[in-house]
């Protein structure tokens, strides 16, 4: 099966946003400059128990998703392991559920900083500002009232675990997943 262009498309824009170094390569690094930023984003203080908690929570997305891309040992993931490796999601759906099950559940953690069972829009855009830097916040309110499919106000693990598998599987920029790490391209 070939990877429909909008797929493909997607998968090159998360990899930028993985690299959050931006020097072409997935590393350990990336992943705790990522929790860093994200929890500074959500109001944590440098050092404390909560910054170490979600940074742990970006190392175990390394260890678990990421590193065993690493085709070939080197001990980082560029765009063609990434995309080798992301592409087979929209070929093997039950691969793509327990995966990006994964994923959901560690970013749910995250963002969900009140532990009531959503994530409400200052949350939503709270995560994000650390974790897809640079993303206009209107974009931001526009992509969560996408992603809450339901319209009650909060984004419910299944409604962002649904986005999630819909931003790597879907060829249709239409559905709630593609507003994953903002405006689709093709809807915009």
């Amino acid at each position: 099966m070939t990877v429909q262009p909008y797929v493909m498309e997607k998968i090159r824009a998360s990899f930028d946003f993985i690299d959050a170094d931006g020097d072409h390569v997935i590393t350990e690094d990336d992943h705790i400059l990522q929790g860093k930023r994200v929890a500074a984003a959500l109001g944590h203080p440098e050092g404390s128990a909560e910054e170490r908690r979600i940074i742990d929570a970006y190392l175990r997305i390394w260890k678990e998703l990421h590193l065993p891309m690493d085709t070939d040992g080197d001990g980082k993931v560029d765009m063609d392991e990434f995309i080798a490796a992301t592409s087979k999601l929209s070929e093997d759906p039950a691969m793509a559920e327990r995966l990006i099950g994964n994923l959901t559940d560690s970013f749910f953690a995250i963002a969900d900083r009140d532990g009531d069972g959503g994530i409400d829009p200052a949350e939503y855009a709270a995560f994000m500002a650390g974790h897809a830097p640079g993303m206009p916040s209107a974009e931001v309110a526009e992509a969560f009232r996408h992603l809450d499919i339901d319209g009650d106000g909060q984004i419910t693990r299944e409604e962002l675990h649904r986005a999630n598998v819909e931003y790597f599987t879907s060829n249709d920029p239409t559905v709630p997943g593609s507003w994953a790490f903002g405006r689709p391209t093709a809807a915009a």
